[in-house]
Protein backbone atom coordinates (compact mmCIF):
# COMPACT_ATOMS: atom_id res chain seq x y z
CA UNK A 1 0.00 0.00 0.00
CA UNK A 2 2.66 2.42 0.91
CA UNK A 3 4.99 2.10 -2.47
CA UNK A 4 1.55 2.12 -4.51
CA UNK A 5 1.19 5.62 -2.74
CA UNK A 6 4.55 6.40 -3.19
CA UNK A 7 4.48 5.45 -6.67
CA UNK A 8 1.14 6.93 -7.52
CA UNK A 9 2.20 10.38 -6.12
CA UNK A 10 6.08 10.39 -8.28
CA UNK A 11 3.79 10.17 -11.48
CA UNK A 12 1.93 12.91 -10.23
CA UNK A 13 4.75 14.86 -9.51
CA UNK A 14 6.29 13.67 -12.94
CA UNK A 15 3.25 15.04 -14.68
CA UNK A 16 3.49 18.04 -13.12
CA UNK A 17 7.05 18.67 -13.68
CA UNK A 18 6.22 18.42 -17.43
CA UNK A 19 3.33 20.16 -17.27
CA UNK A 20 5.17 23.46 -15.73
CA UNK A 21 8.11 23.17 -18.41
CA UNK A 22 5.25 23.72 -21.32
CA UNK A 23 3.64 27.33 -21.64
CA UNK A 24 0.04 25.57 -21.08
CA UNK A 25 -0.89 22.27 -19.18
CA UNK A 26 -2.34 19.96 -21.84
CA UNK A 27 -5.99 18.78 -21.28
CA UNK A 28 -4.44 15.61 -20.15
CA UNK A 29 -3.02 16.88 -16.99
CA UNK A 30 -3.54 15.39 -14.43
CA UNK A 31 -4.59 18.46 -12.39
CA UNK A 32 -7.59 18.88 -14.36
CA UNK A 33 -10.51 17.42 -12.17
CA UNK A 34 -12.58 14.96 -13.14
CA UNK A 35 -16.57 15.39 -13.64
CA UNK A 36 -17.84 17.95 -11.31
CA UNK A 37 -20.24 15.79 -9.47
CA UNK A 38 -18.80 12.57 -10.30
CA UNK A 39 -16.83 10.63 -6.81
CA UNK A 40 -13.83 8.66 -7.68
CA UNK A 41 -15.79 5.43 -7.80
CA UNK A 42 -17.62 7.20 -11.00
CA UNK A 43 -15.10 8.79 -12.82
CA UNK A 44 -14.02 7.42 -15.96
CA UNK A 45 -10.65 5.49 -16.07
CA UNK A 46 -7.99 7.61 -16.85
CA UNK A 47 -6.98 5.60 -19.91
CA UNK A 48 -10.13 6.15 -21.18
CA UNK A 49 -10.20 9.94 -23.14
CA UNK A 50 -8.52 9.37 -26.67
CA UNK A 51 -4.83 10.24 -26.99
CA UNK A 52 -6.10 11.82 -30.44
CA UNK A 53 -8.55 14.73 -28.40
CA UNK A 54 -5.58 16.15 -26.32
CA UNK A 55 -4.36 18.99 -27.76
CA UNK A 56 -0.84 19.53 -28.68
CA UNK A 57 1.75 20.41 -25.77
CA UNK A 58 2.26 23.58 -27.39
CA UNK A 59 -1.79 24.36 -28.28
CA UNK A 60 -3.58 26.93 -25.72
CA UNK A 61 -6.57 24.99 -24.26
CA UNK A 62 -10.07 26.08 -25.35
CA UNK A 63 -10.92 28.67 -22.70
CA UNK A 64 -13.83 28.51 -20.51
CA UNK A 65 -17.24 30.33 -21.58
CA UNK A 66 -16.93 33.17 -19.23
CA UNK A 67 -13.04 32.88 -20.15
CA UNK A 68 -11.53 31.80 -17.16
CA UNK A 69 -9.60 29.13 -15.58
CA UNK A 70 -10.42 28.73 -12.18
CA UNK A 71 -7.26 27.20 -10.04
CA UNK A 72 -7.80 25.24 -6.83
CA UNK A 73 -4.71 24.68 -4.89
CA UNK A 74 -5.31 21.51 -2.21
CA UNK A 75 -3.47 19.25 0.34
CA UNK A 76 -3.87 15.95 -1.93
CA UNK A 77 -3.56 13.70 1.10
CA UNK A 78 -6.50 15.32 3.20
CA UNK A 79 -9.67 13.43 2.70
CA UNK A 80 -12.33 13.70 2.80
CA UNK A 81 -11.81 17.03 1.41
CA UNK A 82 -9.06 16.48 -0.90
CA UNK A 83 -7.68 13.47 -2.07
CA UNK A 84 -5.77 10.94 -4.37
CA UNK A 85 -8.60 8.24 -5.42
CA UNK A 86 -7.91 4.77 -6.29
CA UNK A 87 -7.96 5.84 -10.18
CA UNK A 88 -4.55 8.13 -9.77
CA UNK A 89 -7.44 11.10 -9.91
CA UNK A 90 -7.74 14.04 -7.37
CA UNK A 91 -10.90 13.85 -5.76
CA UNK A 92 -12.74 15.05 -2.76
CA UNK A 93 -15.78 16.92 -1.11
CA UNK A 94 -14.41 20.70 -1.51
CA UNK A 95 -13.16 19.65 -5.11
CA UNK A 96 -15.98 18.49 -6.27
CA UNK A 97 -18.22 21.58 -5.21
CA UNK A 98 -15.60 23.59 -6.86
CA UNK A 99 -16.19 21.71 -10.10
CA UNK A 100 -19.51 22.05 -9.78
CA UNK A 101 -19.54 25.78 -9.65
CA UNK A 102 -17.00 25.94 -12.76
CA UNK A 103 -19.31 24.00 -14.34
CA UNK A 104 -22.63 26.61 -13.54
CA UNK A 105 -20.41 29.12 -14.84
CA UNK A 106 -18.44 27.89 -17.62
CA UNK A 107 -15.23 28.26 -15.79
CA UNK A 108 -12.46 26.04 -16.69
CA UNK A 109 -11.64 23.81 -13.48
CA UNK A 110 -7.76 22.64 -12.01
CA UNK A 111 -6.92 21.14 -9.37
CA UNK A 112 -3.95 21.63 -8.07
CA UNK A 113 -2.39 19.80 -5.26
CA UNK A 114 0.68 22.27 -3.49
CA UNK A 115 2.84 21.65 -0.52
CA UNK A 116 1.10 22.86 2.66
CA UNK A 117 4.18 24.45 3.89
CA UNK A 118 4.11 27.07 0.47
CA UNK A 119 -0.02 27.59 0.58
CA UNK A 120 0.78 31.32 0.77
CA UNK A 121 3.35 31.45 -1.88
CA UNK A 122 1.23 29.82 -4.43
CA UNK A 123 -1.57 31.89 -3.53
CA UNK A 124 0.28 35.75 -3.40
CA UNK A 125 2.25 34.37 -6.93
CA UNK A 126 -0.95 33.87 -8.66
CA UNK A 127 -0.69 29.83 -9.14
CA UNK A 128 -3.58 29.05 -7.60
CA UNK A 129 -6.99 31.41 -6.99
CA UNK A 130 -8.03 30.22 -3.45
CA UNK A 131 -7.06 27.62 -1.09
CA UNK A 132 -9.98 25.19 -0.70
CA UNK A 133 -9.32 22.05 1.29
CA UNK A 134 -10.91 21.86 4.92
CA UNK A 135 -8.51 25.35 5.35
CA UNK A 136 -9.17 26.82 8.93
CA UNK A 137 -10.18 29.93 9.29
CA UNK A 138 -9.61 30.12 12.96
CA UNK A 139 -6.16 31.81 13.58
CA UNK A 140 -5.69 33.23 9.97
CA UNK A 141 -9.07 35.64 10.08
CA UNK A 142 -7.08 38.59 9.05
CA UNK A 143 -4.51 36.67 6.52
CA UNK A 144 -7.17 36.01 3.87
CA UNK A 145 -10.40 36.91 2.42
CA UNK A 146 -12.51 34.56 3.43
CA UNK A 147 -15.27 33.06 2.38
CA UNK A 148 -18.39 32.54 5.16
CA UNK A 149 -17.97 29.30 6.77
CA UNK A 150 -19.10 26.16 5.24
CA UNK A 151 -18.11 23.36 7.49
CA UNK A 152 -17.61 22.85 11.33
CA UNK A 153 -15.15 20.77 12.03
CA UNK A 154 -13.18 19.47 15.54
CA UNK A 155 -9.75 18.59 16.10
CA UNK A 156 -9.65 15.63 17.88
CA UNK A 157 -7.60 13.08 19.26
CA UNK A 158 -7.41 8.93 17.84
CA UNK A 159 -5.61 6.76 20.12
CA UNK A 160 -5.50 2.53 20.04
CA UNK A 161 -8.86 1.17 21.51
CA UNK A 162 -6.29 -0.75 23.77
CA UNK A 163 -3.98 2.29 24.98
CA UNK A 164 -5.24 3.23 27.99
CA UNK A 165 -5.96 6.98 26.62
CA UNK A 166 -9.67 8.06 27.77
CA UNK A 167 -9.15 11.69 28.17
CA UNK A 168 -6.63 15.04 26.91
CA UNK A 169 -5.22 14.32 30.31
CA UNK A 170 -4.15 10.81 29.92
CA UNK A 171 -2.01 12.32 26.69
CA UNK A 172 0.37 13.23 29.75
CA UNK A 173 4.03 11.73 28.73
CA UNK A 174 2.50 10.10 25.95
CA UNK A 175 3.99 10.10 21.67
CA UNK A 176 1.48 12.80 19.68
CA UNK A 177 2.27 12.83 16.24
CA UNK A 178 0.27 15.43 14.10
CA UNK A 179 0.66 16.86 10.65
CA UNK A 180 3.10 19.49 9.98
CA UNK A 181 0.99 23.24 9.21
CA UNK A 182 -2.35 21.68 9.77
CA UNK A 183 -5.02 23.21 11.66
CA UNK A 184 -4.04 19.63 14.44
CA UNK A 185 -0.98 21.34 14.87
CA UNK A 186 -2.59 24.92 15.25
CA UNK A 187 -4.89 23.66 17.84
CA UNK A 188 -2.04 22.65 19.89
CA UNK A 189 -0.43 25.18 19.46
CA UNK A 190 -3.30 27.13 20.96
CA UNK A 191 -3.33 25.03 23.97
CA UNK A 192 0.18 24.89 24.98
CA UNK A 193 -0.55 23.76 28.45
CA UNK A 194 -1.75 20.10 26.91
CA UNK A 195 1.20 20.04 24.34
CA UNK A 196 3.48 21.00 27.35
CA UNK A 197 2.20 17.63 29.19
CA UNK A 198 3.29 15.35 25.92
CA UNK A 199 6.51 13.61 25.98
CA UNK A 200 7.19 14.47 22.24
CA UNK A 201 4.57 16.41 19.79
CA UNK A 202 6.04 15.24 16.50
CA UNK A 203 5.16 16.37 12.56
CA UNK A 204 4.52 14.59 9.75
CA UNK A 205 4.35 15.31 6.53
CA UNK A 206 1.19 13.86 5.50
CA UNK A 207 -1.90 12.27 7.86
CA UNK A 208 -1.47 8.82 5.69
CA UNK A 209 1.93 8.59 7.90
CA UNK A 210 0.99 9.84 11.22
CA UNK A 211 -1.87 6.96 11.33
CA UNK A 212 0.76 4.22 10.00
CA UNK A 213 2.63 5.58 13.01
CA UNK A 214 -0.15 4.90 15.38
CA UNK A 215 -0.68 1.61 13.97
CA UNK A 216 2.96 0.41 14.34
CA UNK A 217 2.85 1.61 17.84
CA UNK A 218 6.06 4.03 17.63
CA UNK A 219 3.13 6.89 18.94
CA UNK A 220 0.44 7.18 21.11
CA UNK A 221 -1.72 9.25 19.72
CA UNK A 222 -2.62 11.26 16.21
CA UNK A 223 -4.31 14.82 16.36
CA UNK A 224 -6.16 14.94 13.20
CA UNK A 225 -9.85 16.88 11.92
CA UNK A 226 -12.62 14.59 12.68
CA UNK A 227 -12.94 13.73 8.83
CA UNK A 228 -9.38 12.65 8.43
CA UNK A 229 -9.81 10.70 11.65
CA UNK A 230 -12.91 9.17 10.63
CA UNK A 231 -11.79 8.25 7.17
CA UNK A 232 -8.32 6.87 8.37
CA UNK A 233 -10.68 4.64 10.85
CA UNK A 234 -12.30 3.15 8.24
CA UNK A 235 -12.65 -1.10 8.61
CA UNK A 236 -10.49 -0.26 12.07
CA UNK A 237 -13.48 0.69 14.58
CA UNK A 238 -12.28 -1.78 16.60
CA UNK A 239 -8.79 -1.12 16.61
CA UNK A 240 -8.97 2.90 16.93
CA UNK A 241 -11.53 5.38 19.33
CA UNK A 242 -11.67 9.04 19.37
CA UNK A 243 -11.28 10.42 22.48
CA UNK A 244 -15.09 12.20 23.65
CA UNK A 245 -13.21 15.65 24.38
CA UNK A 246 -11.62 17.53 21.50
CA UNK A 247 -8.97 19.51 21.41
CA UNK A 248 -10.81 21.84 19.52
CA UNK A 249 -13.46 22.92 17.39
CA UNK A 250 -13.04 25.10 14.17
CA UNK A 251 -15.10 26.00 11.40
CA UNK A 252 -13.67 25.73 7.59
CA UNK A 253 -13.80 28.42 4.47
CA UNK A 254 -12.42 29.20 1.58
CA UNK A 255 -9.28 31.88 1.68
CA UNK A 256 -8.79 33.62 -1.34
CA UNK A 257 -5.96 36.05 -1.67
CA UNK A 258 -6.36 39.14 0.65
CA UNK A 259 -8.77 42.00 -1.20
CA UNK A 260 -10.07 39.53 -3.69
CA UNK A 261 -13.78 40.36 -2.35
CA UNK A 262 -15.31 40.10 -6.14
CA UNK A 263 -13.89 36.76 -6.83
CA UNK A 264 -14.87 35.48 -3.36
CA UNK A 265 -18.51 36.57 -3.63
CA UNK A 266 -18.75 35.27 -7.34
CA UNK A 267 -17.89 32.24 -6.27
CA UNK A 268 -19.93 32.58 -2.91
CA UNK A 269 -22.71 33.70 -4.60
CA UNK A 270 -22.66 29.93 -7.09
CA UNK A 271 -22.12 28.22 -3.67
CA UNK A 272 -25.15 29.29 -2.14
CA UNK A 273 -27.14 27.87 -4.66
CA UNK A 274 -25.42 24.83 -4.72
CA UNK A 275 -27.01 24.42 -1.42
CA UNK A 276 -30.57 26.07 -1.94
CA UNK A 277 -31.31 23.31 -5.32
CA UNK A 278 -30.25 19.87 -3.23
CA UNK A 279 -26.81 19.27 -5.35
CA UNK A 280 -24.23 20.30 -2.01
CA UNK A 281 -26.20 17.45 -0.01
CA UNK A 282 -26.33 15.37 -2.84
CA UNK A 283 -22.12 15.71 -2.94
CA UNK A 284 -21.79 15.24 0.43
CA UNK A 285 -23.73 11.71 0.74
CA UNK A 286 -21.00 10.65 -1.65
CA UNK A 287 -18.65 11.55 0.12
CA UNK A 288 -19.82 10.24 3.85
CA UNK A 289 -17.81 7.05 2.97
CA UNK A 290 -14.57 8.83 2.80
CA UNK A 291 -15.45 10.48 6.74
CA UNK A 292 -16.98 13.40 5.73
CA UNK A 293 -20.41 14.83 8.78
CA UNK A 294 -22.75 15.80 6.53
CA UNK A 295 -24.54 17.82 9.10
CA UNK A 296 -21.07 19.86 10.02
CA UNK A 297 -21.69 21.21 6.50
CA UNK A 298 -23.23 24.12 7.43
CA UNK A 299 -25.62 25.45 4.46
CA UNK A 300 -27.01 22.15 3.47
CA UNK A 301 -30.47 22.40 3.83
CA UNK A 302 -32.27 19.44 6.14
CA UNK A 303 -35.32 17.72 6.32
CA UNK A 304 -37.63 19.54 8.69
CA UNK A 305 -37.83 17.73 11.94
CA UNK A 306 -40.69 16.34 13.66
CA UNK A 307 -40.37 18.26 16.85
CA UNK A 308 -40.35 21.43 14.36
CA UNK A 309 -43.94 21.19 13.56
CA UNK A 310 -44.82 20.83 17.39
CA UNK A 311 -46.43 24.51 18.20
CA UNK A 312 -44.41 26.53 20.81
CA UNK A 313 -44.02 30.46 21.53
CA UNK A 314 -41.24 31.78 19.89
CA UNK A 315 -39.83 34.74 21.72
CA UNK A 316 -37.37 37.06 19.99
CA UNK A 317 -35.03 39.70 22.30
CA UNK A 318 -33.95 42.45 20.09
CA UNK A 319 -33.28 46.05 20.65
CA UNK A 320 -36.08 48.82 18.96
CA UNK A 321 -33.39 51.37 18.40
CA UNK A 322 -30.86 48.81 15.95
CA UNK A 323 -32.09 49.62 12.64
CA UNK A 324 -32.27 48.14 10.10
CA UNK A 325 -32.23 44.84 11.77
CA UNK A 326 -34.96 46.04 14.40
CA UNK A 327 -36.51 49.21 14.87
CA UNK A 328 -40.03 51.07 15.99
CA UNK A 329 -41.89 51.91 12.23
CA UNK A 330 -43.64 54.49 11.71
CA UNK A 331 -46.96 53.39 12.42
CA UNK A 332 -45.74 51.99 16.06
CA UNK A 333 -45.20 48.46 15.24
CA UNK A 334 -42.15 46.81 15.57
CA UNK A 335 -39.74 46.06 12.11
CA UNK A 336 -36.82 44.68 10.84
CA UNK A 337 -34.97 42.11 8.61
CA UNK A 338 -34.27 40.05 11.58
CA UNK A 339 -37.64 40.31 13.36
CA UNK A 340 -38.72 40.07 9.97
CA UNK A 341 -36.90 36.44 9.22
CA UNK A 342 -37.80 34.97 12.95
CA UNK A 343 -41.27 35.48 11.97
CA UNK A 344 -41.60 33.98 8.73
CA UNK A 345 -39.71 30.79 10.50
CA UNK A 346 -42.21 31.18 13.31
CA UNK A 347 -45.42 30.82 10.15
CA UNK A 348 -43.49 27.85 8.57
CA UNK A 349 -43.05 25.93 11.73
CA UNK A 350 -46.58 27.14 12.72
CA UNK A 351 -45.71 29.13 16.29
CA UNK A 352 -46.49 32.27 17.36
CA UNK A 353 -43.99 34.65 17.23
CA UNK A 354 -43.52 37.46 19.85
CA UNK A 355 -40.93 40.18 19.07
CA UNK A 356 -39.93 41.45 22.63
CA UNK A 357 -37.69 44.52 22.81
CA UNK A 358 -35.06 44.86 25.95
CA UNK A 359 -32.92 46.88 27.50
CA UNK A 360 -29.67 45.80 26.10
CA UNK A 361 -27.40 45.91 29.21
CA UNK A 362 -29.61 43.36 30.80
CA UNK A 363 -29.89 40.78 27.58
CA UNK A 364 -28.36 38.18 29.40
CA UNK A 365 -30.70 38.61 32.02
CA UNK A 366 -33.90 38.31 29.68
CA UNK A 367 -32.27 35.84 28.04
CA UNK A 368 -31.27 32.79 31.54
CA UNK A 369 -34.96 33.98 32.81
CA UNK A 370 -36.60 32.41 29.84
CA UNK A 371 -38.13 35.70 28.93
CA UNK A 372 -36.87 35.25 25.59
CA UNK A 373 -35.94 32.48 23.62
CA UNK A 374 -33.03 34.28 21.73
CA UNK A 375 -31.04 37.58 20.98
CA UNK A 376 -31.81 38.07 17.33
CA UNK A 377 -30.86 41.72 16.28
CA UNK A 378 -27.25 42.04 14.79
CA UNK A 379 -25.79 39.84 17.73
CA UNK A 380 -22.21 40.18 17.16
CA UNK A 381 -20.42 36.63 17.57
CA UNK A 382 -17.15 37.91 17.64
CA UNK A 383 -15.71 38.19 21.13
CA UNK A 384 -18.83 36.14 22.56
CA UNK A 385 -18.38 33.01 20.88
CA UNK A 386 -18.10 31.02 24.50
CA UNK A 387 -21.17 32.69 25.94
CA UNK A 388 -24.17 31.21 23.88
CA UNK A 389 -25.45 28.83 21.62
CA UNK A 390 -24.69 30.22 18.31
CA UNK A 391 -26.26 29.74 15.21
CA UNK A 392 -23.46 30.31 11.91
CA UNK A 393 -23.17 33.65 10.77
CA UNK A 394 -25.84 35.49 8.98
CA UNK A 395 -24.17 38.19 8.26
CA UNK A 396 -20.96 40.34 7.62
CA UNK A 397 -20.74 43.75 9.69
CA UNK A 398 -18.14 46.40 9.59
CA UNK A 399 -17.95 48.74 12.16
CA UNK A 400 -17.30 52.18 11.09
CA UNK A 401 -17.14 56.07 11.42
CA UNK A 402 -19.39 58.53 10.88
CA UNK A 403 -18.42 62.10 10.72
CA UNK A 404 -19.74 65.61 9.49
CA UNK A 405 -18.66 65.91 6.20
CA UNK A 406 -16.86 69.29 6.64
CA UNK A 407 -14.90 67.98 9.78
CA UNK A 408 -11.59 67.55 8.34
CA UNK A 409 -11.62 63.86 9.29
CA UNK A 410 -10.69 61.41 6.88
CA UNK A 411 -8.98 58.14 8.75
CA UNK A 412 -8.98 56.48 12.37
CA UNK A 413 -5.58 58.17 12.82
CA UNK A 414 -7.16 61.81 12.63
CA UNK A 415 -10.00 60.74 15.53
CA UNK A 416 -6.76 61.99 17.93
CA UNK A 417 -8.31 64.65 20.18
CA UNK A 418 -11.83 64.28 18.90
CA UNK A 419 -14.99 63.57 20.77
CA UNK A 420 -16.19 60.15 19.77
CA UNK A 421 -19.42 58.30 20.61
CA UNK A 422 -21.63 55.26 20.53
CA UNK A 423 -23.73 53.26 21.84
CA UNK A 424 -23.53 51.56 25.20
CA UNK A 425 -22.76 47.50 25.16
CA UNK A 426 -22.90 47.57 21.25
CA UNK A 427 -20.62 46.12 18.75
CA UNK A 428 -19.42 49.18 18.21
CA UNK A 429 -18.15 49.52 21.83
CA UNK A 430 -16.71 46.36 21.94
CA UNK A 431 -14.71 47.15 18.70
CA UNK A 432 -13.49 50.22 20.09
CA UNK A 433 -12.48 48.20 23.48
CA UNK A 434 -10.23 45.97 21.40
CA UNK A 435 -8.29 48.75 19.59
CA UNK A 436 -7.41 50.70 23.27
CA UNK A 437 -4.29 52.37 21.59
CA UNK A 438 -7.04 54.19 18.95
CA UNK A 439 -9.45 54.84 21.84
CA UNK A 440 -6.63 56.13 23.77
CA UNK A 441 -6.26 58.83 21.66
CA UNK A 442 -9.48 60.04 21.17
CA UNK A 443 -10.77 63.15 23.95
CA UNK A 444 -13.38 61.09 25.02
CA UNK A 445 -15.26 58.22 25.01
CA UNK A 446 -19.03 58.47 25.37
CA UNK A 447 -21.49 56.15 25.70
CA UNK A 448 -25.35 56.88 24.43
CA UNK A 449 -28.48 55.37 25.54
CA UNK A 450 -29.40 54.76 21.85
CA UNK A 451 -28.14 55.13 18.43
CA UNK A 452 -30.76 57.73 17.50
CA UNK A 453 -29.03 60.37 20.52
CA UNK A 454 -25.95 59.58 19.33
CA UNK A 455 -26.19 61.04 15.76
CA UNK A 456 -28.88 64.00 17.17
CA UNK A 457 -25.26 64.86 19.09
CA UNK A 458 -23.12 64.65 15.93
CA UNK A 459 -25.55 66.75 13.82
CA UNK A 460 -25.45 69.10 16.76
CA UNK A 461 -21.76 69.52 16.60
CA UNK A 462 -21.65 68.40 20.59
CA UNK A 463 -19.62 65.49 19.19
CA UNK A 464 -16.67 64.75 16.32
CA UNK A 465 -17.99 61.18 15.13
CA UNK A 466 -20.22 58.54 15.79
CA UNK A 467 -19.04 54.28 15.80
CA UNK A 468 -21.55 52.24 14.81
CA UNK A 469 -22.38 49.24 12.88
CA UNK A 470 -22.78 50.02 8.96
CA UNK A 471 -26.09 49.39 8.39
CA UNK A 472 -26.92 51.73 11.18
CA UNK A 473 -24.89 53.97 9.88
CA UNK A 474 -26.35 53.78 6.58
CA UNK A 475 -29.81 54.13 7.75
CA UNK A 476 -28.91 57.48 9.66
CA UNK A 477 -27.12 58.44 7.25
CA UNK A 478 -30.32 58.76 4.53
CA UNK A 479 -31.04 61.65 2.69
CA UNK A 480 -28.01 63.45 4.75
CA UNK A 481 -25.08 62.02 2.51
CA UNK A 482 -23.93 65.25 1.82
CA UNK A 483 -23.67 66.47 5.71
CA UNK A 484 -21.96 62.86 6.75
CA UNK A 485 -19.24 60.35 5.47
CA UNK A 486 -18.55 57.21 6.51
CA UNK A 487 -14.37 57.09 7.04
CA UNK A 488 -12.94 54.07 4.22
CA UNK A 489 -11.24 52.69 6.95
CA UNK A 490 -13.14 50.66 9.18
CA UNK A 491 -12.79 50.23 12.79
CA UNK A 492 -13.56 46.39 12.66
CA UNK A 493 -15.24 43.96 10.35
CA UNK A 494 -17.69 41.63 12.15
CA UNK A 495 -20.63 39.08 11.80
CA UNK A 496 -23.93 38.54 13.17
CA UNK A 497 -25.61 35.38 14.34
CA UNK A 498 -28.53 33.87 16.33
CA UNK A 499 -27.57 33.41 20.15
CA UNK A 500 -29.21 31.30 22.36
CA UNK A 501 -28.69 30.20 26.09
CA UNK A 502 -25.82 27.88 26.20
CA UNK A 503 -26.47 24.08 25.83
CA UNK A 504 -29.66 24.98 23.82
CA UNK A 505 -28.78 23.15 20.50
CA UNK A 506 -32.05 21.48 19.86
CA UNK A 507 -33.99 24.81 19.48
CA UNK A 508 -30.47 26.35 17.58
CA UNK A 509 -30.72 23.77 15.11
CA UNK A 510 -34.49 23.65 14.33
CA UNK A 511 -34.49 27.39 14.20
CA UNK A 512 -31.41 27.72 11.53
CA UNK A 513 -32.74 24.54 9.38
CA UNK A 514 -35.81 26.41 8.65
CA UNK A 515 -33.40 29.64 8.13
CA UNK A 516 -31.61 27.47 5.10
CA UNK A 517 -34.81 26.91 3.74
CA UNK A 518 -36.00 30.47 3.50
CA UNK A 519 -32.66 31.17 1.66
CA UNK A 520 -32.94 28.15 -0.42
CA UNK A 521 -36.18 28.86 -2.25
CA UNK A 522 -35.47 32.63 -2.42
CA UNK A 523 -37.76 33.98 0.32
CA UNK A 524 -34.60 35.53 2.28
CA UNK A 525 -33.75 37.53 -0.74
CA UNK A 526 -37.19 39.30 -1.50
CA UNK A 527 -36.96 40.31 2.58
CA UNK A 528 -33.49 41.57 2.42
CA UNK A 529 -34.89 43.74 -0.32
CA UNK A 530 -37.56 45.35 1.64
CA UNK A 531 -34.95 46.93 4.04
CA UNK A 532 -32.36 48.10 2.02
CA UNK A 533 -33.94 51.18 2.69
CA UNK A 534 -33.55 50.93 6.25
CA UNK A 535 -29.25 50.77 5.31
CA UNK A 536 -29.05 47.17 4.99
CA UNK A 537 -26.29 45.97 2.52
CA UNK A 538 -27.73 42.91 0.58
CA UNK A 539 -24.03 42.01 -0.11
CA UNK A 540 -23.54 41.38 3.29
CA UNK A 541 -26.01 38.84 3.94
CA UNK A 542 -24.03 35.63 3.26
CA UNK A 543 -26.86 33.31 2.84
CA UNK A 544 -28.23 35.03 -0.04
CA UNK A 545 -27.09 33.36 -3.78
Amino acid sequence: MKKTLALILALALLALALAGCADKPAASTPTQAPASSAPATEAPAPAEPAPTEAPAPEDTPAPAAEGRTFTVGFDAEFPPFGFIADDGSYDGFDLAAAAEICARKGWTFVAQPINWDFKDAELSSGSIDCIWNGFTIEGREDAYTWSPAYYDSSVVVVVRADSGIASLADLAGKSVITQAASSGLAALEGDPELTASFAELLESADYNNAFMELGMGTVDAVVADVGVAEYNMQGKSGDYVILDEPVSVETYGIGFLKGNEELMLEVWDEYISLAADGTLAELADKYVPYGLVKENVIHIVPAPSADAVEWRTFTVGFDAEFPPFGFIADDGSYDGFDLAVAEEVCDRLGWTFVAQPINWDFKDAELSSGNIDCIWNGFTIEGREDAYTWSPAYYDSSVVVVVRADSGIASLADLAGKSVITQAASSGLSALEGDPELTASFAELLESADYNNAFMELGMGTVDAVVADVGVAEYNMQNKSGDYVVLDEPVSVETYGIGFILGNEELRDIVWDTVLSIAADGTMASIADKYVPYGLVKENVTLIG
